[in-house]
């Protein structure tokens, strides 16, 4: 993985590259995702929210790459404010054809919260895509990012959502909980975000010293290659030439049905060569 960084009046953004793979890390968040130049999603990222869904400010107060096969980069964060605290580890790894966020998240004390986990934004340009949508019980559902803004939650009850655009096509798979999808345009926000938990489920919800969340998000990438009958062109006609004794080694046309030749070279030097067919060995 290789690193490179802007420094701005308020942030600094770091643009990752690995392999076909590049983002930008602005703080705790990873912004324009992009595989082989193309830009996949706006960002992914981890967030804690109370019971007014007021959003807690993220630290970051750690981080390291780990060189393995597939690279990591692992950032520690605290989460704090309005009365509450927070903290866990974002782990980002990389393939050539996907990448995974894990977020593992502790409770410090008690507080309630709206929401505390991953969520991933799609970009506007989305809009009128079709897509599948696989469920926790593995049914799949065909579907579309709407065109027009939808006031309700266009996908729900999501543990895949799959898209194709420009004949590559991209995968979401969660875990650790149930994600849906929400048209942020209803908020003048340019995007439509995945999260989690589903709204249906009670909230606030009660968080305990010591209580565990982990969930995982992983993008994978596969380019769709069509295959056809169609005919674009023909194998000019194959030849061969027969050696006689009389020197005569004019090219001599194989029939339609040929089947495999047996070359025959002799070991005289001045030997002409002959050309038998199965038929004739």
């Amino acid at each position: 993985m290789t690193a490179t960084h802007d420094d701005g009046l308020h942030a600094q953004t770091r643009h990752l590259h690995y392999g076909p793979w590049s983002l930008e890390l602005r703080g705790d968040e990873l912004a324009n995702i992009r595989h082989a130049d193309r830009l996949v999603l706006r960002g992914i990222r981890a967030v804690v929210r109370n019971h007014n869904w007021l959003t807690l400010t993220p630290h970051v107060t750690h981080e390291e790459i780990a060189p393995l096969p597939g690279c990591e980069l692992r950032l520690t964060i605290r989460w704090d404010g309005h009365g509450a605290e927070y903290k866990g580890e974002l782990t980002l790894s990389f393939s050539d054809t996907a990448l995974e966020v894990e977020f593992n998240g502790t409770a410090v004390k008690d507080f309630r919260s709206n929401r505390i986990g991953l969520i991933v934004l799609h970009g506007p340009d989305n809009a009128g895509i079709p897509c599948e949508v696989t469920s926790p019980d593995g049914g799949k559902l065909s579907s579309a990012f709407p065109l027009g803004i939808s006031p309700h939650q266009p996908f729900k009850n999501v543990a895949a959502l799959a898209w194709e655009r420009d004949q590559v096509r991209y995968r979401l798979d969660f875990d650790g909980d149930v994600f849906e999808t929400e048209d942020q345009r209803n908020w003048t926000d340019a995007s439509f975000k995945t999260y989690s938990t589903p709204l249906e489920r009670p909230f606030p919800v009660n968080n305990r010293p010591g209580d565990h969340v982990r969930q995982a998000v992983r993008l994978s990438v596969k380019h769709r290659i069509d295959i056809t009958d169609t005919v674009t062109g023909s194998v000019p006609e194959l030849g061969t030439a027969t050696g006689v004794e009389d020197g005569d080694v004019r090219p001599r046309t194989l029939p339609a049905t040929f089947g495999p030749l047996l070359a025959e070279v002799s070991a005289r030097p001045n030997a002409a060569f002959a050309t038998i067919s199965p038929a004739e060995a």
